[in-house]
């Protein structure tokens, strides 16, 4: 077991707060000086109090303790900045492999988006989450939801089982991971498909070892690696089918190498020539260093990575 330095999430807030005096809303650095105060106000744990811990058998890094804030905390951080997106690789995924006989329970559903988008392929599409909120939300929108506790089964009853069940980034925000694994095993068939998205060990800020105040406590307790999802999966009685990265596009590519790239960021502070001139030599000079796999991006992959698991039998 090894000690990981990871600016918490908290932390890194809770300066900001003392800090700023002004200024409400989310900019572009973030949630706005309002925002900061209720964070911390809804989660007074004090600066350091998290650590980060990495296992030296499989990698995963968890956050000690594994203490996840409360819902006033995250209705904030959700309130001010736009954290459900309408769509994510992993959705794609994942509805190419549901047709009409499908029961599917989305776990952690947010807004909805998949639950929407997986209602018009299959019998019947569930979605459950930790917000009332959102839940009631997402039933504005026509679509069944119910409002789970901590990932666990406990007060959710299907009158029938569920062929596939998702959980789109939520595993890294259990305080215990292995309830997500229970909630599947008690509300699916036999022969269950559990698809888990997580963010990627691939990112590129995470094989630059940059700092990300949302991939951190209290935001999320842990940071997976493909050796500990299966770990996680074999100890909860499951087998780890596949495990796939998202593609990260060339274009995105070439302007993650070409921002970290010293060349780059001197043509673009280079005078006196014309800015466009600028810009049009520094994409070049990235380009050139993408091609060339002279950047540590070339094994860097989209902001998820997803899981499929079946029960062992």
């Amino acid at each position: 077991m090894g000690w990981v330095s990871v600016p918490t999430q908290h932390a890194a807030y809770a300066e900001r707060a003392a800090r700023e005096c002004v200024g409400t809303g989310a900019g572009a650095q973030g949630p706005g000086a309002d925002t900061l105060c209720a964070l911390a106000q809804a989660h007074p744990a004090p600066q350091g109090r998290y650590t980060m811990y990495r296992c030296q058998h499989c990698a995963l890094e968890f956050a000690d303790p594994m203490l996840s804030p409360p819902a006033a905390w995250y209705g904030a951080l959700y309130g001010a900045l736009p954290l459900y997106p309408a769509d994510r690789w992993e959705y794609g995924q994942v509805l190419q492999a549901l047709g009409p006989p499908d029961t599917v329970l989305d776990h952690g559903c947010g807004s909805g988006h998949f639950l929407g988008l997986a209602a018009g392929r299959v019998r019947r599409a569930i979605g459950i989450d930790f917000s009332p909120a959102g839940v009631a939300a997402v039933r504005r929108r026509g679509l069944e939801a119910h409002v789970a506790a901590e990932g666990a089964a406990d007060g959710i009853a299907l009158s029938e089982p569920a062929s596939h069940i998702t959980a789109f980034h939520v595993l890294e925000h259990l305080p215990r991971p292995a309830a997500l694994f229970e909630l599947a095993r008690a509300l699916g068939t036999p022969s269950v498909q559990l698809w888990v998205a997580v963010p990627s060990d691939r990112r590129p800020d995470r094989l630059s070892g940059e700092a990300d105040d949302l991939d951190a406590p209290p935001h999320h307790l842990t940071r997976w690696t493909p050796r500990a999802l299966q770990a996680l999966g074999e100890r909860e009685g499951w087998q780890l089918r596949a495990l796939h990265h998202e593609p990260l596009p060339w274009r995105q590519c070439v302007w993650e190498v070409g921002r970290r790239s010293r060349p780059v960021a001197a043509l673009l502070a280079a005078n006196p020539w014309p800015r466009p001139l600028r810009r049009g030599l520094a994409r070049l000079a990235a380009l050139a260093l993408w091609a060339w796999g002279r950047h540590p991006m070339d094994q860097a992959s989209g902001f998820s990575m997803l899981a499929r698991y079946t029960l062992n039998r």
